[in-house]
């Protein structure tokens, strides 16, 4: 198991490096394009962010991992609103101040709460992808839409925390084509680590996606988001979290659908009566934070982590 448990790690390292390598590429090339920066933190960083879950799910659904793409895709989210949230307000209160956090957050509660309703009947069909993955096209084009509208300091705002175009275009996509290639070799690393590991120990796959991988897919959501807290822009951390787990269920879970039917086995795993109502939960706590009250405090930060250690606790006696 000692192999494995190196797999897995040296797995989380490529993978970071790829999604690093990934965003900084994309938005130093779109923003030589002469892209809104804007419009590049809204979508190109949520992408970025999401790529390591997406190369990851994607590969087990293709190699017949359905319940650690499934156990990814909801551990993910779960982990980026209450422990990223909870961990980077700490650093620093997340108070938002923009109407297009506030408008996301309710979309990401609807996309969560379509997403159980689709999985309810216990299987996540091609069918369900489909209409996923057509969301996915429809909110993409919507947010790029409504980013372009929005007031110049915002927009300011991204481009001072992100990485300027000052690079020539062949650069850029060279850094973008190696974020692609670490991520692919990392994704295989990791799953082959993982799956060890949960033979090894007797532990199911979805345990092992809600947990280990999906802390190892979601660190640079984390990483971006400790650094735009330590920044003082709570804007970028919300929008991109909030950005990143409705990539998740839409791009994500679209693609697996698409790719092989995912299962979510209600008595042996219980995702459809622990894991999909907590993950719909965690989106419904923040959205009074963000969108009746100032923010999300230190307070509610704390908070935020003690809820997911409480479900992580849960989940580890319910043997799942």
């Amino acid at each position: 198991m000692t192999i494995d448990v190196l797999l897995v790690l040296a797995g989380s390292v490529v993978l970071l490096g790829g999604g690093e390598s990934l965003v900084r590429g994309a938005v130093s090339l779109a923003r030589s394009l002469g892209v809104s920066a804007l419009v590049i933190g809204l979508t190109v960083v949520a992408f970025g962010t999401s790529a390591p879950e997406f190369v990851v799910s994607a590969t087990a659904a293709w190699k017949g991992n359905t319940s650690i793409c499934g156990g990814n895709i909801i551990g993910s989210n779960i982990l980026n609103v209450l422990l990223v949230l909870g961990a980077t307000a700490l650093v620093y209160p997340l108070k938002s101040t923009t109407a297009l956090v506030r408008r996301e957050t309710p979309i990401m509660i609807g996309v969560s709460l379509l997403f159980w309703l689709v999985a309810g009947n216990g299987v996540l069909s091609r069918r369900d992808g489909l209409l996923l993955l057509t969301l996915l096209a429809v909110y993409t084009a919507a947010t790029v839409w409504f980013a372009r509208r929005e007031k110049a300091a915002l927009a300011q705002e991204y481009a001072d925390t992100q990485p300027a175009g000052s690079r020539s275009v062949p650069f850029n996509l060279l850094l973008v084509i190696a974020g692609l290639v670490l991520l692919a070799i990392g994704s295989r690393v990791f799953l082959r680590g993982a799956i060890g590991i949960a033979t090894a120990l007797g532990i199911s796959e979805a345990m092992i996606g809600l947990t280990l991988v999906a802390v190892g897919t979601s660190l640079p959501e984390l990483a971006s988001s400790l650094v735009a807290a330590w920044r003082k822009h709570p804007d970028i951390c919300l929008g991109n979290i909030v950005g990143s787990c409705i990539y998740n269920l839409l791009w994500i879970g679209g693609t697996c659908g698409v790719i092989r039917d995912v299962p979510f086995d209600n008595t042996q795993d219980y995702m459809l009566s622990l894991h999909i109502p907590v993950m719909v939960g965690a989106a419904v706590i923040i959205w009074p934070m963000i969108a009746i009250g100032p923010g999300i405090s230190r307070r509610e930060g704390l908070l935020l982590l003690v809820i997911y250690v409480v479900y992580l606790v849960w989940t580890i006696l319910l043997g799942t």
